[in-house]
């Protein structure tokens, strides 16, 4: 009820929509299998078009627990991940733990094995914070990251005092700009 409207409304039921799809393509993948190793009775789908096998015997597309993480793993990908400089996504165990910062205090980079190479910005003492910058810093406005996709990626909004719920609520210029009389 918050987003419709917004300028996230339209990224966010695209990745419900995608997320759903993922689920059901998985379903129809491991379903069985999943079925079988928790020694449930399975019943090909065409089977339960006849009266007696529909309440006897559930299909591969309903797997309990599935759904469930499919989410978790993609939304852990959405939030953790982290673009190579090769376009690859990556999850980088405890560099995606850092907090977000306009200034980072490290790079990081592929190194030719494939791994990625993680070095302070800066001289950093004992007890320092490390944060990390999700966005890369750019001049190119087209590789920006709007402020109100941080909320859709990464579920906050950097530089924001205000929770993001209430900005939504008051309709806030951020998730929704206002039109300018020509």
């Amino acid at each position: 009820k918050y987003l419709k409207g917004s300028l996230c409304y339209s990224e966010s039921v695209a990745l419900r929509d995608e997320v759903k799809f993922g689920v059901k393509v998985l379903q129809g993948l491991v379903g069985p299998a999943v079925r079988s190793a928790r020694g449930e009775r399975t019943v090909d789908p065409l089977w339960t078009l006849l009266p007696w096998e529909r309440d006897t015997a559930t299909t591969a597309s309903d797997v309990g627990g599935l759904e469930e993480a499919v989410v978790g793993a993609f939304v852990t990908i959405l939030t953790r991940s982290f673009t190579t400089d090769v376009f690859e996504e990556r999850l980088v165990p405890l560099l995606d733990m850092l907090q977000h910062s306009d200034t980072s205090s490290v790079t990081h980079s592929s190194n030719d094995a494939g791994g990625v190479e993680v070095r302070a910005a800066f001289d950093l003492k004992a007890g320092d914070e490390i944060y990390n910058r999700y966005q890369k810093e750019t001049d190119d406005d087209e590789e920006k990251m709007p402020r109100y996709r941080f909320f859709t990626r990464f579920g906050f909004v950097p530089g924001a005092s205000t929770p993001v719920r209430q900005m939504l609520a008051e309709r806030n210029v951020l998730f929704y700009p206002k039109r300018e009389e020509v």
